[in-house]
């Protein structure tokens, strides 16, 4: 009798350990795909960031921040003519 209960504490642990190891390669799992996603979205960051800086180098330079607002919003400045090209 002491052997099959032995036998079965046995089983009945190795059960229970089971379940905890496949628990934690679970979580194992998910956690390499959200560091996955992660680190394509730090790369996508990454280059919005180098975009934005040269943006910001770009317009901190008052004739290239005069050019932008010259051709978005057809601006001149007094003495200055305005030819508008349409497109075909």
């Amino acid at each position: 009798m002491t052997r099959w209960f032995i036998l079965t504490a046995f089983l009945v642990a190795f059960i229970f350990v089971s379940f905890q190891i496949l628990g934690l390669y679970q979580q194992y799992a998910k956690t390499r795909v959200g560091t996955a996603v992660l680190k394509d979205k730090l790369a996508v960051l990454e280059l919005e960031n180098k975009v934005l800086a040269s943006d910001v180098e770009y317009y901190s330079d008052p004739m290239n921040a005069a050019k932008e607002f010259k051709s978005h919003f057809n601006y001149k400045r007094p003495g200055e003519k305005l030819i508008i090209v349409p497109n075909e």
